[in-house]
């Protein structure tokens, strides 16, 4: 897995540049795909876009070929990022919030490079912009690189998951039970490169979407997120008025795994009405992505992550009769019972940490590979 590579030859340094230093706002930068969401909703391959990009969505990235030695990025406001350079991982870094401020990266030589910059942190710690994207005076961008495109871009093979913090990978680069000190947890210490669905998707060389939002449900969410139902749709994350473009981006491959908080809220009051509303929102799915292989995700009800037996037994009532609703109306439809995770003394407030959040993916590529011919 590309994230396991060591890093090595790059220099990474900061400091305050104008826009109009790096690159305006119009000029049009060849060859750059995203990874992931973006509010200006790029499909994957599609061969330009604009600056700035607007950054809300966790595991979005832009992603371009270049010459040169030194390829900087300007960026705005808060967010936590993964750079990387030919496909090996770079040092994360931090860009604070109220300020605009330049990251620029060093290959080893001048030859033709790749560069790859994810957003880590989830969508409400706020949107984050890139303003500038420069090579070096002796660098260009390329159109035609004459180099084999990445696997998550030729193969077309795309992913989708809706969720919340345990989907998002919340947590997870902690290490430690006792998680409280880093804070907020969802700038820093969570990391959806290594969720279950960015896992998944490299090992089917496929691209994904991360559509999930720590402490959102279907029905009730807890911290003042939002439902599922109301932000499933946006394009960016953070503005309730925008709306994606499904047409733009199919998937083949559907995975729902919301449910938990709903539990944790003790709402609704019946399996049965949950049921009604996975259902309705199942059919919601189903008539954007009418060709995607749909997968009712159910997390291991264990007394860690629900703190009482009484929430794990209801949330497996609550799964099996939203599965059961689901075939009901008419959706060919898989379950998907992921086995125990969250038993591991690392866990961020029995959240899965980055060992239990493989295990899922694991989970994950045994369901899908009787699903799809990948």
């Amino acid at each position: 897995m590309k994230l396991l590579i060591s890093f090595c030859l790059l220099s990474i340094s900061c400091g305050c540049l104008s826009l109009a230093q790096v690159l305006p706002t119009t000029t049009t930068i060849p060859s750059i795909y995203t990874h992931g969401r973006v509010v200006s909703r790029l499909a994957p391959g599609q061969p330009a876009f604009q600056l700035p990009l607007f950054f809300t969505w966790p595991g979005s990235a832009l992603f371009t070929y270049w010459t040169g030695t030194t390829i900087t990025v300007t960026i705005s406001n808060i967010s936590f990022w993964q750079p990387e350079i030919d496909g090996i991982p770079q040092p994360k870094f931090f860009s604070p919030a109220d300020t605009t401020a330049s990251y620029s990266f060093s290959a080893a030589n001048a030859g033709t490079h790749t560069f790859t910059l994810t957003k880590l942190n989830e969508a409400r710690a706020g949107t984050a912009t890139v303003t500038g994207l420069s090579v070096d005076p002796a660098g260009s961008f390329l159109q035609n690189p004459g180099l084999q495109l990445p696997s998550w871009i030729t193969s077309g093979r795309r992913i989708e998951v809706f969720g919340d913090s345990y989907t998002v990978g919340y947590g997870n680069n902690v290490m430690q039970s006792n998680c409280t000190s880093v804070q907020p947890v969802y700038q820093q210490a969570t990391d959806p490169l290594l969720s279950p669905v960015p896992l998944v998707a490299d090992h089917f060389g496929a691209d994904y979407h991360l559509t999930a939002w720590s402490a959102s449900g279907l029905t009730a969410s807890l911290q003042g997120s939002p439902n599922l139902p109301d932000f499933w749709r946006r394009g960016d994350a953070t503005n309730p008025s925008s709306s994606w473009n499904f047409a733009t981006w199919q998937p083949q491959v559907v995975l729902n795994a919301i449910g938990s908080n709903d539990v944790f809220a003790y709402s609704p009051d019946s399996a049965d009405q949950f049921a009604r509303e996975y259902a309705n929102f199942s059919l919601s799915v189903q008539s954007v992505y009418p060709n995607a292989s749909y997968i009712v995700v159910s997390y291991a009800p264990d007394t860690q992550m629900f703190g009482d037996p009484n929430q794990a037994e209801r949330y497996q009532q609550y799964m099996a009769a939203a599965f059961n609703a689901v075939k009901a109306s008419g959706i060919k439809a898989s379950f998907l019972q992921l086995s125990g995770v969250n038993q591991s003394a690392n866990s961020c407030t029995g959240h899965p940490d980055a060992i239990g959040d493989a295990s899922m993916a694991r989970d994950m590529i045994d369901a899908i590979n009787t699903l799809q011919p990948w």
